[in-house]
């Protein structure tokens, strides 16, 4: 952009320059190109108020392209957008191929959410080069912003194909993939974002996550394990990999893990629930006890003991009847045999093993 901005200034000076060559008799306070170099100057010095008012009686008498566009530069400094629209359109006017105004008035439109009319802007742009990236990204976020994701899709893919290490366009459009339900497309993308960024915790859950969509239950699995081993200290990581070895039926690894993720976690409310249903699937019934004693602690406060017991499961009139005499539930339990995964989002502690779902 600066390097942008000192070549055009180069050509405002030779403008400048070439005025003040055929106009030799001109008092120096109307001379044109006094008034060109006056407002390089302020420009240059950030003094943009003294800038525009230079500027402005320059393209008043000289109606050149490029005192526009700088015209155009100075009123955006100064918040003026309406007006840097207006000048960067006369240059376009004056030169239609002016990439920089063309740019420059696109960014804005986009700015301002004008969508269709910057797409129209960089269309212009991408017609005299294609591989103009600026633009087709701009391009692609209007297309996302209007809710057109095919089109979107499209145009991230080209800006990937230019600019393949690009870590933003790889998660755009592994999100987009995602959104759209095409778990095989958006895998590549989540694969190459861990390469990139191997310490971001999200890309090994939603990569898992895509597997498991799949229905490739030991991938997605073994994703959160190698996610687990090299980011440990991560708790949506552990209880995550806790519930897909929970779903394997794995219940002494799942212990183990949540446990590990009650160590990251200690205030958690959704892994204590997990170790409930595997002690109460397990028939371990002091381990239950213990836990269900954690929650009375204080632990799930918006639960009464028997709605807990019923959300994790627990069925027998043998077992009811021993919570009873432990003193963790009431005489008048009513047991539930809504099973836990079909409770979707009623209790608190439910989220943890429902991300699967």
């Amino acid at each position: 952009m600066k390097a942008n901005m000192r070549k055009h200034l180069a050509r405002v000076l030779l403008i400048s320059a070439l005025v003040g060559l055929f106009l030799p008799n001109a008092r120096a306070e109307n001379d044109i190109g006094d008034l060109i170099n006056e407002g390089i100057s302020l420009y240059r010095q950030r003094r943009y108020i003294e800038a525009r008012e230079a500027l402005e009686k320059a393209v008043s008498a000289a109606k050149e392209p490029d005192v526009y566009y700088l015209l155009g530069n100075t009123y955006y400094m100064l918040g003026q957008t309406t007006k840097s629209k207006d000048a960067y359109r006369d240059t376009l006017e004056l030169d239609p191929q002016y990439m920089p105004a063309l740019q420059n008035l696109g960014r804005l439109l986009y700015k301002e959410k004008k969508y269709k009319e910057c797409i129209g802007v960089f269309d212009r742009v991408l017609a005299k080069d294609v591989t103009d990236i600026d633009a087709i990204r701009f391009q692609a976020g209007c297309y996302h912003a209007l809710n057109e994701t095919s089109m979107a899709t499209q145009k991230f893919l080209q800006v990937h194909r230019l600019d393949p290490d690009d870590s933003e366009t790889i998660r755009i459009l592994a999100r987009l993939y995602k959104n759209s339900w095409d778990y095989s497309k958006a895998i590549p993308f989540y694969e190459k974002l861990i390469s990139i960024e191997p310490d971001e915790p999200r890309h090994h859950l939603s990569l898992s996550m895509a597997y498991y969509k799949l229905g490739e239950n030991e991938q997605a699995l073994d994703i959160l394990q190698r996610g687990h081993k090299h980011i440990p200290e991560d708790y949506d990581i552990a209880s995550r990999l806790g519930d897909m070895l929970f779903l394997d039926k794995n219940y002494s690894e799942a212990v183990a893990i949540y446990r590990k993720a009650l160590l990251i976690r200690p205030e958690s409310k959704d892994v204590p629930v997990c170790l409930a249903k595997i002690y109460s699937v397990q028939k371990e019934l002091n381990s239950l006890r213990s836990q269900l004693e954690c929650w009375n602690a204080g632990m799930l406060e918006c639960w009464t003991r028997s709605e807990a017991c019923a959300h994790i499961g627990l069925s027998g009139m043998k077992t009811i009847r021993k919570m009873i005499l432990f003193g963790l539930l009431s005489p008048t339990f009513h047991h539930s045999n809504i099973p836990l995964f079909h409770v979707r989002g009623k209790n608190p502690g439910l989220g943890n093993l429902l991300y699967f779902q």
